[in-house]
This record gives C-alpha cells, sequence and structure tokens, in this order.
C-alpha cells in the first residue's frame, strides 16, 4: 500500500519506490523523481517501438490466418488428430510441447495467434 500511494503521488521514486515496502531498506534517490525532456522523449520513443513492433506482429498473422483460412490447414489438421485414434491427453501433450518450443524463440502474442488457427475447433 506505502509502495502504490507513494509512487502515484510522485513521493517516491519509481525505481526505488519499490523497496520501500521491504524495512531497512534505504534509497539512495529519496523525494520526487526529476522529470526532464530528454527521458520523456526517450520513453516515447520506446513505447511507439514496441507498439509499432506489436502492430507488425499482429497484422502478419492475420495474413498467416488468412493463408490458413485458404489453404484449408486446420481442417487437414483436425482430420487427421482425429482419424489418428491419439487419446485427448497425447493431443494436449503435442499442443504443450509446441508451445514450450515455440515460447524459446517467439514473443507470447505472436505465438497464440499463429497456433490458434490450427489448434482450436472451429
Amino acid at each position: 500500500m506505502i509502495v502504490v500511494l507513494g509512487a502515484s503521488t510522485r513521493v517516491l521514486h519509481p525505481d526505488g519506490g519499490g523497496g520501500r515496502g521491504f524495512p531497512g531498506h534505504a534509497d539512495p534517490r529519496p523525494g520526487p523523481p526529476k522529470a526532464d525532456l530528454a527521458a520523456h522523449l526517450d520513453g516515447l520513443k520506446e513505447t511507439t517501438r514496441t507498439t509499432s513492433t506489436l502492430f507488425v506482429i499482429i497484422m502478419g498473422s492475420m495474413v498467416f490466418v488468412a493463408f490458413m483460412a485458404v489453404s484449408r490447414i486446420p481442417d487437414t489438421v483436425g482430420s487427421f488428430i482425429i482419424s489418428s485414434g491419439f487419446s485427448k491427453w497425447v493431443v494436449l501433450a503435442a499442443v504443450c510441447g509446441l508451445y514450450y518450443f515455440l515460447g524459446c524463440f517467439m514473443e507470447p502474442i505472436g505465438m497464440m495467434l499463429l497456433t490458434l488457427p490450427s489448434s482450436s475447433p472451429p
């Protein structure tokens, strides 16, 4: 509670305010943070970069989903899984293993947007 109120009222510095909840913590930067224009511009630049990256991932996955719908790959994969006779636990383990492997290389949002069209029921 102290951390949330201190950070929202700008009494505590955002970087060192989290340590206020720990007894005996001495923050070397007491008082409100100094706001300068360069720091705000850097924050805006980083926010813009992150937002545009997410939009590119979402647009690419929308194109991929359209391709999947036209090529009917999700229907083919679904009919293969149903006709193979695997138990539901084996299929679940395979999907979890796929997400575990893809999680090493991709962001979670892009990974879900790319794989859910073929792994979720119609």
